[in-house]
């Protein structure tokens, strides 16, 4: 993806915020013009840019690191509690597991002593 992708994206948000380019120039502290440019794909955002421009249109955590991907940057680190339950369910032990690996390990320190 490209900055033409990032520039549809920041067009949907903006619109969804029912702010014209002009007010979301404004909020961000930028040129309507650069809005206007990087909304066409004409110019490309940096990483503080889309990271402005997100926050001026209050744009969520999850989504701002979709942004940041449409705009060819890595996202922000999400937080590793975010999924930890899909993550458990997903990776669950029966309980008759743990007692294999525990007779595995004693197994394993009682002969590496020999």
């Amino acid at each position: 993806m490209g900055g033409a992708a990032f520039g549809e994206l920041l067009r949907d948000w903006r619109r969804r915020r029912r702010l014209s380019q002009l007010d979301l120039a404004l909020e961000a502290d930028v040129s309507a013009r650069h809005v206007s440019f990087i909304e066409s794909g004409r110019s490309a955002p940096s990483r503080a840019m889309v990271l402005r421009l997100a926050d001026a249109l209050a744009v969520p955590p999850r989504e701002q690191n979709h942004l940041l991907l449409a705009a060819g940057l890595a996202p922000r680190i999400r937080n590793l509690g975010e999924h930890r339950g899909v993550s458990a369910r997903r990776h669950r032990h029966r309980r008759g597991d743990t007692a294999v690996v525990n007779r595995t390990l004693e197994h394993v320190s009682v002969t590496s002593f020999r």
